[in-house]
């Protein structure tokens, strides 16, 4: 990334998106780079991006005003995530299916009983539509998934707070500006800065009070 010594810029786009999913790859809209799993996405200016992505016109996502301007440290972050129940799971390393160059469909062809040829989108048969293999898999201890943590009054899955804690620990960052919370019983996502050229929406969890929240990021 232009201006950013050393970061994979590709690592740091992967926090946010699922290989597999509908959301597999990085694109360009309005001079943004950005990947979401539906449920987070992450915003960069294209300008520092040394990759190439696509266009495209879809994921419409209008971003909620500024509202206010609250840093939250990485230490304050992390210290609520690592509170957090655990439970045993699994790691991996992922390698990307050369089958279907990580996309995890591929094209099928039939042969019907009148001699006609038919090609559609189909599940990879290699890896199973999945886009990638499990290398190197690994016992962990890690939250569990359910968990919740509580953010200036609104309610997070864990592994969103993950991606935040990863991000802000890839580029160096001490902390991350809150610039818009999100509200109970409202579609309004959280909107966060990193920094000028980066920012990141979240979808809370709606209709939960604090004492549904697993741990909370002391501010």
């Amino acid at each position: 990334m232009i201006g950013y010594e050393n970061i994979d810029e590709q690592k740091l786009l992967g926090l946010f998106y699922s290989k597999g999913t509908f959301s597999a790859m990085p694109l360009l809209k309005d001079n943004n780079v950005f990947a979401t799993d539906g449920h987070k996405a992450i915003y960069v200016n294209a300008e520092v991006c040394q990759g190439e992505y696509e266009k495209t016109k879809r994921f419409n996502i209008e971003l909620p005003p500024v509202e206010q301007e609250l840093n939250i440290p990485l230490l304050s972050i992390q210290k609520a995530y690592d509170s957090l129940p655990k439970v045993e799971t699994e790691e991996y390393d992922s390698e990307d299916c050369k089958e279907c160059n990580g996309t995890g469909s591929v094209e099928w062809e039939y042969l019907d009983k009148k001699g006609n040829t038919h090609y559609k989108d189909f599940d990879c048969p290699s890896c199973d539509g999945f886009g990638f293999f499990k290398r190197n898999i690994r016992k962990c201890i890690e939250p569990e998934y359910n968990a919740v943590i509580e953010l200036d009054g609104f309610f997070i899955n864990n592994s969103h707070i993950k991606a935040i804690i990863d991000g802000l620990l890839l580029l160096g960052k001490d902390h991350i500006t809150l610039l818009s919370k999100a509200k109970k019983n409202s579609a309004v996502y959280a909107y966060f800065r990193i920094d000028e050229n980066i920012t990141i929406v979240i979808t809370p969890y709606c209709n939960y009070d604090e004492e549904d929240a697993d741990a909370k990021v002391e501010l």
